[in-house]
């Protein structure tokens, strides 16, 4: 699950707009597992707050890239990771990257 901007860069070249104040996601209550690479991934994500998830078995394909994990988020700015059961990941569990001003995981 891909959340917040992304990035400066159109590596996918689709031509989608930059949102300088993107967020304010709300991922609740979801099965997230067996995927390829990474559960749920971010780049400036404000406000966001990801609750209460099943995020398991992620990175089936067994990626080597750092940009891994159950949840891994960049600039995750005033958010919230609360009451999730991450587990058997073959990545990292929860990794916040950069920035996470104000951010509160529990």
């Amino acid at each position: 699950m891909d959340i917040g901007s992304e990035g400066p860069i159109d590596y996918d070249g689709l031509d989608q707009p930059t949102f300088d104040n993107s967020g304010y996601h709300l991922i609740q209550n979801n099965i997230i597992s067996d995927n390829g690479c990474g559960g749920i991934a971010g780049y400036v994500s404000h406000g966001s707050k990801i609750i209460g998830n099943r995020i398991e078995r992620n990175n089936n394909l067994g990626m080597t890239a750092p940009e891994i994990g159950g949840i891994k988020l960049h600039f995750f700015t005033k958010g919230l990771i609360e009451a999730n059961l991450i587990k058997d990941n073959h990545a990292y569990g929860i990794w916040l990257d950069n920035e996470w001003l104000i951010s509160r995981v529990t």
